[in-house]
Protein backbone atom coordinates (compact mmCIF):
# COMPACT_ATOMS: atom_id res chain seq x y z
CA UNK A 1 0.00 0.00 0.00
CA UNK A 2 3.24 2.54 0.09
CA UNK A 3 3.19 2.91 -3.44
CA UNK A 4 -0.08 3.62 -3.96
CA UNK A 5 0.54 6.35 -1.17
CA UNK A 6 3.22 7.65 -2.75
CA UNK A 7 1.46 7.72 -5.91
CA UNK A 8 -0.94 10.17 -4.53
CA UNK A 9 1.73 12.37 -3.14
CA UNK A 10 4.17 12.38 -6.09
CA UNK A 11 2.98 15.48 -8.36
CA UNK A 12 3.65 15.25 -12.03
CA UNK A 13 3.92 18.77 -13.88
CA UNK A 14 2.31 18.75 -17.53
CA UNK A 15 2.97 21.84 -19.78
CA UNK A 16 -0.77 21.89 -22.26
CA UNK A 17 -0.06 24.06 -25.50
CA UNK A 18 -3.05 26.06 -26.89
CA UNK A 19 -3.09 27.96 -30.21
CA UNK A 20 -5.24 30.12 -28.33
CA UNK A 21 -4.33 30.08 -24.70
CA UNK A 22 -0.35 29.95 -24.78
CA UNK A 23 0.67 27.22 -22.62
CA UNK A 24 -0.68 26.03 -18.99
CA UNK A 25 1.65 24.49 -16.70
CA UNK A 26 0.29 22.81 -14.31
CA UNK A 27 1.17 19.75 -11.69
CA UNK A 28 -1.14 16.89 -10.70
CA UNK A 29 -1.04 13.96 -9.05
CA UNK A 30 0.23 10.87 -10.70
CA UNK A 31 -3.40 9.48 -11.26
CA UNK A 32 -4.60 13.49 -11.72
CA UNK A 33 -1.81 13.27 -14.79
CA UNK A 34 -2.72 10.08 -16.52
CA UNK A 35 -6.90 11.16 -16.02
CA UNK A 36 -5.50 14.89 -17.76
CA UNK A 37 -3.76 12.89 -20.28
CA UNK A 38 -6.05 10.67 -21.45
CA UNK A 39 -8.68 13.76 -21.95
CA UNK A 40 -6.41 16.05 -23.66
CA UNK A 41 -5.12 13.14 -26.18
CA UNK A 42 -8.55 11.17 -26.48
CA UNK A 43 -10.68 13.67 -26.36
CA UNK A 44 -9.15 17.09 -27.83
CA UNK A 45 -6.45 15.35 -30.57
CA UNK A 46 -3.27 16.49 -28.44
CA UNK A 47 -0.01 14.69 -28.90
CA UNK A 48 1.95 13.62 -25.42
CA UNK A 49 5.63 14.36 -25.80
CA UNK A 50 7.76 13.59 -23.28
CA UNK A 51 11.25 14.72 -23.20
CA UNK A 52 10.96 15.94 -26.59
CA UNK A 53 9.85 12.80 -27.87
CA UNK A 54 6.34 11.75 -29.36
CA UNK A 55 4.88 9.01 -27.08
CA UNK A 56 2.01 6.91 -27.59
CA UNK A 57 -0.77 6.53 -24.96
CA UNK A 58 -2.81 3.64 -24.79
CA UNK A 59 -3.94 3.03 -21.62
CA UNK A 60 -6.64 0.42 -22.62
CA UNK A 61 -5.19 -2.46 -20.11
CA UNK A 62 -3.21 -2.31 -17.08
CA UNK A 63 -0.01 -2.85 -19.18
CA UNK A 64 -0.81 0.20 -20.96
CA UNK A 65 -1.43 2.42 -18.14
CA UNK A 66 1.39 1.15 -16.26
CA UNK A 67 4.47 1.33 -19.12
CA UNK A 68 2.54 5.62 -19.50
CA UNK A 69 2.78 5.90 -15.73
CA UNK A 70 6.64 4.79 -16.09
CA UNK A 71 7.54 7.34 -18.78
CA UNK A 72 5.64 10.00 -16.85
CA UNK A 73 7.55 9.45 -13.98
CA UNK A 74 10.76 9.42 -15.42
CA UNK A 75 10.30 12.72 -18.04
CA UNK A 76 11.56 15.57 -17.36
CA UNK A 77 9.55 17.76 -19.39
CA UNK A 78 6.13 16.22 -20.10
CA UNK A 79 4.01 18.47 -23.11
CA UNK A 80 1.10 18.24 -24.51
CA UNK A 81 0.41 20.01 -27.80
CA UNK A 82 -2.35 19.74 -30.93
CA UNK A 83 0.68 20.39 -33.41
CA UNK A 84 3.49 18.31 -34.26
CA UNK A 85 6.92 19.66 -32.32
CA UNK A 86 10.43 19.79 -33.52
CA UNK A 87 11.74 19.69 -36.48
Amino acid sequence: MENNNNETQEKITLKIESAIHGHETQSYTMQEAISRVEVEVSQRGKWLYCDGKYTNVDVADAQGKARLTETLRNAKDITLAGTLLGG
